[in-house]
């Protein structure tokens, strides 16, 4: 039995009842998953599935945090994470995840889950994740302000460009 195993669901042991599940992604999670997105975090997951004639309800509720890289300043930030997900299942003569209803083998109706999770986290990360404003590193942000203000100052100098509008006042300045 692999580690990804954990997250299996075996749609056959399934009662019409309610029935939860609990789990905790951390750092193993990730590790597990060999994805450098993400490679830490605490995200607390609770799955309630239900059972209905032949459709089974996921409904997942993810709470906690992702560590991800900050796009400003590159340090590991902690991205909280808020995120509730349904998903239709049924079993059916073959794997097929690509409409609206996943359909699970009978020869083996076990859904893993443990993609899907990593999924619905990266979808609740927005795409541009930073720390809030003046959390960044110091010493990196320092030097992209540097990096930005030489890179104007050269563009400027390279043109040797007046903008029209300083003309215009000079101008008045002169009228006057």
């Amino acid at each position: 039995m692999s580690k990804i195993d954990l997250y299996d669901i075996n749609l056959k042991n399934i009662s019409l009842e309610h029935q939860s599940f609990e789990y905790t992604l951390d750092k193993h999670y990730f590790q597990l998953l060999e994805n450098p997105e993400i490679e830490d975090g605490q995200i607390n997951v609770k799955l309630k599935v239900k059972k209905q004639s032949e459709l089974y309800h996921f409904v997942f509720h993810l709470n906690g945090y992702a560590q991800v890289l900050c796009n400003r300043c590159l340090d590991v930030m902690k991205q909280p994470i808020e995120y509730v997900e349904t998903l239709k299942l049924k079993i059916g003569n073959q794997y097929n995840d690509e409409e609206e209803i996943v359909i699970v083998s009978d020869n083996n109706p076990i859904f893993n889950i443990a993609w899907f999770l990593y999924e619905s986290i990266m979808l609740s990360i927005p795409l541009s994740h930073t720390h809030e404003k003046g959390k960044c590193n110091s010493k990196i942000i320092e030097k992209l302000n540097n990096h930005i203000t030489g890179v104007k100052l050269e563009k400027n100098r390279e043109n040797n460009e007046i903008d029209p509008r300083w003309e215009k006042l000079k101008e008045i300045i002169k009228n006057d």
